[in-house]
């Protein structure tokens, strides 16, 4: 028999019921980091939403009105995106003969595995939207530069060095009116992510006695800090690329003023089954509709590098 920590034999341990497994993949936590968490989160009744964009910049000024004269008027009308929200899904077989013999952790195991696939199906369309909003004039082609801590200046070929994460948060700077100070994150690749382990400040313990890290941040895909923006690590970065995003993970989402995207979710994670008596089982199915759209690329930057030789 097999081993069965429930002390029941074979027979009643497998009497599991539909609904309990469905509501697995419901209340799977996702492993790693949730990109969801990078933009604004709406709710909507509908298949699509229609975002109002706002026109400004952070040096954008008033004229002086002197006495008597007009006040000049601002007859600009605000533009708008619509984000159309599209649908995924995918269903397993479950016989009878899984539901009486197999073990229960056999059949737990394909119920997860579809929660991780369908969270991970979200998280790739959110970094395909993050991709393609960035602007031209905020991708860095990276020079692997670097200041060391006793004042050099190094490069370390097919990297990209604190010089390049600068430069791409002065491109968010320049352009993006809502960025605040450590609200940026730069979102990285494992191979990225060495690559900032390898810098410096991630050396500063041994050469100074002080980390140059956010201590006890290894949470939930955060690595910690660099330079002022948070890292974090997803296996969802695109070979030879790394982003920063003016933005934060786990702080309110309606805190950010004009956030640089929306998550439109018009209907939730959802688990449906039926009954297939000509198969002598039943038939799962999870379904979810969300739509992803990058309302101000301006608060994305890309940085470009050729990886280690």
């Amino acid at each position: 028999m097999a081993e069965n920590p429930s002390g029941m034999g074979t027979w009643g341990n497998a009497g599991i019921w539909f609904p309990a497994l469905s509501q697995m993949i419901v209340d799977t936590p996702i492993e790693g980091f949730d990109m969801r968490s990078l933009l604004q989160y709406v709710k909507s009744p509908y298949n699509r939403w229609v975002i109002p964009i706002s026109q400004g910049a952070s040096t954008a000024t008033v004229s002086r009105v002197a006495e008597g004269a007009n006040i000049p008027f601002n007859a600009e009308p605000i533009t708008s995106q619509e984000i159309v929200c599209y649908k995924i899904g995918e269903g397993y077989p479950l016989t009878r003969e899984m539901e009486m013999y197999q073990q229960v952790n056999v059949t737990q195991w394909l119920f997860k595995r579809l929660a991780y696939k369908m969270f991970h199906t979200v998280n790739v369309d959110i970094m395909a939207a993050i991709t393609a909003g960035v602007p031209v004039a905020s991708t860095i082609a990276a020079t692997g530069t670097s200041l060391g801590q006793d004042g050099t200046v190094f490069t370390r070929a097919g990297t990209f060095g604190t010089y390049d994460i600068e430069a791409a948060k002065q491109a968010i700077r320049e352009n993006y009116m809502s960025v605040r100070d450590n609200h940026i994150v730069l979102l990285v690749n494992p191979e990225g992510a060495r690559m900032v382990e390898e810098l410096p400040q991630y050396n500063a313990l041994n050469q100074s006695g002080f980390p140059g890290w956010r201590e006890g941040a290894e949470v939930d895909g955060l690595t910690g800090n660099i330079v002022g923006t948070f890292l974090v690590v997803s296996n969802d970065v695109p070979d030879g690329e790394a982003y920063l995003i003016a933005t934060r993970p786990y702080v309110t989402r309606t805190e950010q003023y004009d956030p640089i995207g929306f998550f439109v979710e018009s209907y939730p994670l959802t688990v449906m089954g039926r009954d297939t008596p000509q198969k002598d089982g039943r038939e799962i199915y999870a379904v979810h509709e969300y739509g992803v759209g990058i309302v101000y690329g301006e608060g994305t930057a890309k940085i470009t590098f050729a990886g280690f030789s």
